[in-house]
């Protein structure tokens, strides 16, 4: 079966407990509203392979409405994207990057 893969807005507070209770690899996406470089690397997430999205769960956030977990998580640019495994920060993602690479980085952290 193919997962959808679907962008599900959180708030700052839900971060810990979607990363708490979402087994293997979680994606937070920061973003603002009306960013060409958010919608790009949205589309990239989107654009994943089937076999990549069908492993992975992503969310994102709006860091101009969850000003705490952009201070909490060190946020200076957007987008800016943390890939989580097993409840912990395995990666950063900071500005865009191509889709092959962003393919090449969570395939890595799926071995």
């Amino acid at each position: 079966m193919i997962k959808e893969i679907k962008s599900n807005f959180i708030s700052g507070s839900d971060i810990q407990h979607v990363i708490s209770q979402t087994k293997g690899i979680v994606i937070i996406l920061f973003v603002t509203d009306g960013n060409a470089y958010s919608m790009l690397m949205e589309s990239s997430l989107k654009n994943l392979p089937i076999e990549v999205k069908n492993q992975i769960n992503w969310y994102q956030i709006n860091q101009d409405q969850n000003k705490g977990s952009v201070e909490l998580y060190n946020i200076r640019s957007i987008p800016s994207l943390l890939i989580f495994k097993e409840k912990q920060l395995v990666d950063v993602i900071t500005g865009i990057i191509s889709e092959e690479e962003l393919t090449e980085r969570i395939e890595q952290k799926l071995k």
